[in-house]
């Protein structure tokens, strides 16, 4: 009789906590304050904790995907200017962390509640009835949860719906319903639909209506302006309403098509394979004259803005990523749809504490597996 030789599982990563606790003081802090820049030394200090346990081993498959990023990618950036390195930092930060092999603590998710739920709290009391309007310290966490906290704070509810956990998950589902994030909660409902189609009596069917909607917005999200198009003459048909494509889509209509236009004028076999570099979407979206009065600075387009910054190859990588991990364990599949499905309408990309909590999530270990 043999015995397997497993390898050895790596302490929790402890630090993780202090994430989620500065977290609440990211949010809170004014857009601009530069200290907002000290989360993305995070990764350093997981490296030193791994190092400290004696334990800093690599995922090998994500190590290479990094030194690719920053052999190919990083240089692109240089020409796009101080937003296109920041962009390729942000991204190289979230690939690190990615490489580490670490385990999270079982904890980890009721400490993103606690330090989330003040945030979230705050908010929908001063956009409900108006309380602390002159506090600033409020006003920029308004600004910060409606556009990063809004959109993490499904993960923490896709996970324990996935791991059993449901008080968990009900504290989250609250208070992602006051973030009122409205993409995200759609997001997460159907997430929560796939789950219990193919966790239940119809696995096969969930499995490939998964599979089907993550190509959907793939599609969906290199032809945007066709779509934004089509629901406007829906909306005429249907019901009525004389809306047009750039008022469907909350001012992205315009910006889209133009960028969308420059891309097809600028076109070669170079940018094609591998795009204009991290930060290029961005620097013509703020360059641009024609955008000058509209103050549209990020594409709200994650699947174009894979395609314009990282070309074919980033794109096909990507979607081969969420199309690999829709058919791996629940929490894996449902964080990856729910991605692929904000990725069509915000700017996750580049949002580096949105890729440590998804990370985090996903390793959080198995206490008392049960069905969702």
């Amino acid at each position: 009789m043999t015995v397997a030789c497993a390898i050895p599982a790596p302490p929790p990563l402890r630090s993780l906590y202090l994430f989620a606790a500065c977290l609440a003081v990211y949010f809170c802090l004014p857009e601009n304050a530069s200290a907002r820049d000290l989360i993305y030394a995070f990764p350093l200090l997981f490296i030193a904790e791994s190092l400290a346990s004696g334990r800093a081993d690599l995922h090998r498959g994500a190590a290479f995907i990094g030194l690719c990023f920053l052999a190919l990618w990083l240089p692109l950036s240089l020409p796009n200017g101080s937003v296109g390195v920041h962009e390729a930092l942000f991204v190289a930060a979230s690939l690190l962390v990615l490489t580490l092999h670490f385990e999270t603590p079982h904890r980890f998710p009721i400490a993103l509640l606690i330090a989330g739920g003040g945030v979230a709290l705050v908010t929908w009391l001063r956009s409900a009835a108006g309380l602390f309007a002159g506090f600033d310290l409020l006003r920029s966490a308004q600004t910060a949860g409606e556009s990063s906290l809004g959109l993490a704070l499904p993960l923490v509810a896709i996970h324990a719906w996935a791991s059993g956990r449901r008080r968990v998950f009900l504290v989250s589902l609250l208070l992602s319903v006051l973030m009122f994030k409205r993409i995200a909660l759609l997001a997460l409902a159907i997430v929560i639909v796939l789950e219990v189609l193919q966790s239940g009596r119809f696995p096969r069917l969930g499995a490939v209506l998964r599979a089907a909607l993550i190509a959907a917005v793939f599609l969906c999200g290199l032809n945007s302006t066709l779509v934004y198009e089509h629901l406007s003459a829906l909306a005429q048909s249907l019901f009525g309403l004389s809306l047009s494509p750039d008022e469907v889509s909350s001012g992205r209509y315009f910006a889209t098509l133009l960028f969308q236009d420059w891309l097809g004028a600028h076109a070669s076999i170079f940018s094609s394979l591998v795009g204009h570099g991290p930060g290029f979407s961005t620097r013509f979206l703020t360059e641009s004259a024609d955008l000058a009065q509209k103050h549209f600075p990020l594409l709200h387009n994650d699947i174009l803005r894979l395609h314009s910054d990282y070309g074919f190859v980033g794109l096909v990588g990507a979607f081969w990523a969420f199309q690999r991990m829709a058919r791996a364990a629940p929490a894996a599949r449902g964080i990856a749809t729910y991605t692929a499905l904000i990725f069509l309408t915000d700017n996750v990309l580049t949002y580096f504490y949105y890729w440590v909590i998804a990370i985090a999530l996903l390793r959080v270990p198995d206490e008392d597996p049960r069905s969702a």
